[in-house]
Formats: C-alpha cells, structure tokens, sequence
C-alpha cells in the first residue's frame, strides 16, 4: 500500500502567521504612550506631506497649455512601472532571507507538511512584507493623481482593481528571482554580490549628483520636463510590460471602455494568478531538503576564531550611541531584508 500523501497545511501555517502578527499588534499596547505618539505622528505627516507634495506637483504638470492632461496620462504609466520594478526588488530581497536564512525553516521541513505549501506560505509573507510601504506611500499620491486627473474617488476606487493583480505580479516575479539565484549564486557570491551593490549605489548617487550639479539654471526647465517626460513615458508604455496593461486600464476604465478595461484587466490577473501557482511548484521542486543555507554545510558561515585571539569587534573603544549607529549600519549592509 502506498504511504499517504502529507497533508498540505497552507491554512494551518497563514493561521500561525496571523496570529503572530495579531500579537505583534497588541503588543502596541505595552509599548510607552510617547513611543506610540512619536511613531503614529511621524507616519500622520509623512501621509499628509506626501500628498501635499503630489498634489503641487502634479498640479504643476496639470497646468501646461494645451498637454497637461496628455502629461498627467503618462505618468500614470511611469507610475505603474515604478510599483512593479520597486515591488518586483523589494520583494527579491526579502524573499531571499525567509527562504534561505530563515531559522523556521529547519523545524518546518521536519514537520510532513509539503513543500509547496511551505513554499506558498512564504510568497503571501513576502508579498505581505513587500506591498504594506507601497500602500502607505503610494496612496496619498494615488489620491492627489486622481483628483488631479479628474478621476474623483470613483477612479482611485477602481484603479486598486489593477493595481491590486500588479502587486501581486510583482511580488511573485521578485520570489522567482530570488527563488533562482539563492540556488545559482555560489559560495562567497552573497558577500560579493553584496559588496558589489553598495559599490554601484554610491557610484549612480555620485553620477546623479554630478549630473544635477552640471544643468544650467533656470535654462529651458519647462521644455526639458516634458521632454524627460515623454522619453520616459515611451519605455513605460511599452505594451508587453504588465504596468502599461493596468495604466491602459485605468484610464480605458475612466473613458467609459468597460470591454478593453476588462480585458487588460483579465490579461494582467492571469498573469499574476499563473506566477502565484508557479512559486509552490518551483519552491517544491528547487529548493532541497536541506533549505536554511546559514546550516547547510556553513556555506554563509565565517570558521570560528581560535581559542585565545581576539574577536574583531567594530563597536570595541566607542561611545555608546557610536557603536549603536555602527551596530545599526553593519545590520543593515548584512541583512537583505533591510535593504528591501
């Protein structure tokens, strides 16, 4: 007789999930009023300056003679292409320690609950940890676009219909990613591949700032705007990228096209629900039996110093709020998780 099969136990785990975050929750609660005060009105006005700030702006783009709606419908594009490259990142990096580093992992491929299930349970954590900024950031900015547009509330109510399969598209195109290079990446690769990306972020910030500093002033700004824009809005537009099909939505859905809105919604939730049933399947079959890295033969591990030599130790002969600052960037340059 054939062993059954495990059981899949996906609900089981989100139930687990949710009640750790239920508690996290309330664990509010327990925390210093004046913590809680400082938190909650740093994140009142950080809303509140990011729509004042998108809303004169946009305003400002809203009030060229003649294109200022043709403007404001390109950068809805530009918008869209930005949710999914940033998601699309933000997502690989965090997926890449829940599934390589995570110390759950060894005590979940213990348990006989599947792979796929285990591996699913990670696509809804790293989408859940992935797209919460995108919803604190970018809906005062949807707001101030809509209204600015025209739109009203019925427009941001049903651009959340696209914009809720491009996150999903996003977050699952950033597991895969992470998903295929934990495995090819080599030993050593992650601390190079980490090395390697801090060298090329403070060389785009030097050319950036290089490249700021060389415009003239006051020189032709309006002109060189709308062409910035219109060079960027052909990229963004590109048909075959998923963010034109749920821009092009929004507005078809706007103009009163419901048939062509639909279909590019259809084309855009197809496409997210098939990369959503692809991670199991990919996780079950890629990801071996030994799944935490940190544990696997210490690839990740630095060998142990012999007995008797001093530890290196970069907090050693500071203050106090020195080493907390030097604790805080060595926890964020080693932590892919921070980084997304």
């Amino acid at each position: 007789m054939r062993a059954p099969p495990p059981p899949g136990g996906l609900r089981a785990l989100l139930a687990v999930k949710t009640r750790i975050l239920l508690n996290a929750a309330r664990s509010i609660r327990a925390e210093p009023p004046l913590k809680v005060a400082v938190v909650g009105g740093f994140v009142a006005l950080w809303t509140a300056g990011s729509y004042a700030l998108a809303r004169e702006g946009l305003g400002f783009v809203a009030g060229f003679p003649g294109i200022g709606s043709y403007l404001l419908s390109r950068l809805l594009f530009l918008f869209a292409l930005g949710i999914l490259a940033m998601l699309a990142v933000s997502c690989a990096l965090l997926a890449y320690p829940l599934l390589y580093a995570a110390r759950e992992n060894r005590m979940l491929l213990s348990t006989p609950l599947r792979r796929s299930a285990i591996a699913a349970c990670k696509v809804w954590e790293t989408l859940f940890l992935g797209s919460w900024a995108f919803v604190l950031m970018g809906c005062p900015i949807l707001v101030a676009y809509f209204q600015e547009s025209g739109m009203g509330v019925r427009g941001y109510a049903r651009s959340w219909l696209f914009f809720a399969p491009l996150v999903a598209f996003a977050g699952a195109a950033g597991f895969l990613a992470a998903l295929l290079l934990g495995r090819a990446i080599p030993a050593g690769g992650i601390r190079a591949g980490r090395r390697a990306a801090l060298v090329l972020l403070a060389a785009s910030a030097a050319l950036l700032v290089l490249r700021r500093g060389g415009d003239a002033p006051g020189r032709d700004r309006p002109i060189d705007f709308v062409n910035r824009v219109m060079d960027k809005c052909r990229i963004a537009a590109w048909y075959p990228l998923p963010s034109s099909w749920a821009a092009e939505g929004i507005i078809a859905s706007a103009r009163g096209d419901a048939g062509g809105a639909w279909i590019l919604w259809g084309a855009l939730a197809s496409g997210a629900f098939f990369l959503l049933a692809l991670c199991p399947a990919a996780g079950e079959r890629i990801l071996p039996a030994g799944w935490d890295r940190r544990s696997a033969g210490g690839r990740c591990a630095r060998p142990p110093a012999a007995r008797g030599t001093p530890a290196r130790s970069w907090t050693a002969g500071r203050s106090a709020a020195g080493a907390l600052a030097v604790k805080d960037a060595l926890t964020f340059c080693r932590d892919f998780g921070q980084w997304g």
